[in-house]
């Protein structure tokens, strides 16, 4: 069974109005509420469940921490997550929803608990240990589909500058049963090299398909990228999936 969640941080613990998030815009309209006792609320979807329970205590610090160090788009992020107080716990699982279908309709969710709090401070994603400001998700949510993936929601684009050139790698690939994805050492620019984890991850997550060890992808007709997997530069103990141009990765 597919298990996902992301939170949504507040910055009071009024409780939540569970008629107002199921009426928001971002909610698929055919779930249907099943109340649950106390701060929970839940709504059966294909094959398991999404749920809400609203935590009435701030996210633990430690747990934010490093997302908050890594959010390099958003300066304020630290700002606004130390003036929470509560948070929102949204979880979905299925037997039958692929991961990608299972990822929207929580996304979905995320969004109908930020239309309903104005007082929403940051999303923090677990799996991609990173956090997105409320107005920012909410605006991908409203396009988000298996035509229009929203890859930033779910996924961390992280770049790394040491004296030898420009690296990269991704966070969150696991939730769809793929390797993360690195780049090493290049000379590319940052807009240009986030482009590029981007648009494999895209692949990958779109095609449901994991690029093997060995093979190759086009960036055009005269550069192609070589596929390696070997031990993650970033992620302890991890595999990781190299992006690798001719004998040096770039």
């Amino acid at each position: 069974m597919n298990r996902i969640l992301a939170m949504v941080a507040l910055r009071s613990t009024d409780p939540l109005d569970w008629q107002a998030v199921a009426a928001g815009c971002e909610l698929d309209p055919s779930l249907v509420a099943v109340p649950q006792d106390g701060p929970e609320f839940a709504f059966p979807i294909p094959g398991g469940t999404l749920g809400l329970i609203h935590e009435r205590e701030p996210i633990a610090w430690d747990e934010l921490e490093w997302p908050v160090m890594a959010a390099w788009h958003w300066p304020e992020a630290e700002a606004e997550l130390r003036s929470h107080r509560s948070h929102v716990l949204v979880f979905a699982s299925s037997e039958s929803l692929s991961p990608v279908d299972l990822n929207i309709q929580l996304v979905r969710a995320v969004a109908s608990v930020i239309a309903a709090r104005p007082d929403a401070v940051a999303v923090y994603n677990p799996h991609a240990s990173i956090v997105i400001e409320p107005g920012r998700y909410a605006a991908e949510a409203r396009s988000a589909s298996r035509e229009a993936l929203p890859i930033l929601l779910w996924l961390g684009l992280h770049l790394v500058t040491d004296s030898v050139g420009l690296s990269g790698y991704t966070t969150g690939m696991e939730v769809f049963g793929l390797l993360n994805l690195e780049v090493h050492d290049t000379q590319w620019n940052p807009p240009d090299l986030l482009n590029l984890l981007a648009s494999v991850a895209h692949y990958e997550i779109s095609s449901g398909t994991q690029i093997g060890a060995g093979q190759s992808v086009g960036l055009s007709e005269r550069q192609r990228v070589e596929i390696q997997h070997q031990p993650s530069r970033f992620g302890e103990g991890a595999v990781s999936c190299h992006l690798v141009l001719g004998l040096r990765a770039f």
